[in-house]
């Protein structure tokens, strides 16, 4: 204290300042139990959101295959799309899709052939294993799953991508 002067009192004085009329000009908060009132989106708007990503998934595929093939390639584009830049997925893709990527084609091949196909991948030993363990699920299968409970069951597939996956598949 200086001369009868607080200094710390001085020092504060305009951050509480501050802070107050900040408060004031915020709106109050909601009781606790009481609603947020969420906005919807609209249906349009969630339309045209599927479509993109049914658009940007499918461009992965080769659209000469199958529907079932196709569906199969979507799987494997989003599992391979964990942690990886889009244009190396995009790379990776089209080179399995050269191959022939199809349930039969990952059934015959190696997985550590698989892994060297998809090394620019990260994580590229555990995907390799995901996408020869959903090749399985779906052969006995006979299709690959619908919906999200099916999904999730698929190794490599939590709840975020099964979501994608039920709405671009869907």
């Amino acid at each position: 204290m200086a001369d009868g002067v607080n200094l710390n009192e001085f020092k504060y004085a305009g951050k509480r300042k501050a802070a107050s009329e900040r408060q004031k000009s915020q709106p109050k908060r909601g009781k606790v139990g009481e609603e947020k009132r969420v906005l919807p989106l609209h249906e349009e708007c969630q339309e045209d959101a599927i479509s993109a990503a049914k658009e940007k998934w499918f461009g992965f595929t080769d659209p000469k295959a199958a529907t079932a093939v196709r569906r199969f390639q979507v799987l494997v584009a989003v599992l391979l799309s964990k942690q990886t830049h889009p244009s190396v997925l995009s790379s990776s893709m089209k080179s399995l899709v050269d191959q022939g990527l199809c349930v039969d084609y990952v059934l015959k091949i190696d997985e550590d052939e698989l892994k060297d196909q998809i090394k620019s991948v990260h994580y590229n030993r555990q995907k390799a294993s995901h996408i020869k363990s959903a090749a399985v699920a779906v052969s006995e299968a006979k299709e690959v799953p619908a919906t999200h409970g099916e999904l999730i069951k698929l190794p490599g597939i939590g709840p975020a991508l099964a979501k994608i996956l039920v709405n671009v598949l869907n």
